[in-house]
């Protein structure tokens, strides 16, 4: 596996950073989870910050529901 550089560690950094502080300052009730790493990392962090909050998925009736499936899994991990 390629070492990253520390350019690309700063930039991971400040992302983290930035992503935890937004999490922390967002007055919500619930997240809408569609299971992708976007809204995985989002969920992961507001546990993280203590703000548990309800997650909603929503699926169409009679279309592959693969978010749906991701987002089960996601929550399975807590």
């Amino acid at each position: 596996m390629n070492e990253m550089t520390k350019e690309e560690e700063e930039v991971g950094s400040t992302l983290r950073e930035l992503l935890s502080d937004a999490v922390t300052k967002t007055d919500t009730d619930a997240l809408l989870l569609s299971g992708g790493l976007d809204t995985s990392i989002i969920a992961v962090l507001a546990t993280k910050a203590g703000r548990n909050k309800k997650a909603v998925t929503v699926s169409i009736a009679g279309t592959p529901a693969a978010d749906q499936d991701y987002a089960k899994i996601q929550r399975s991990r807590g």
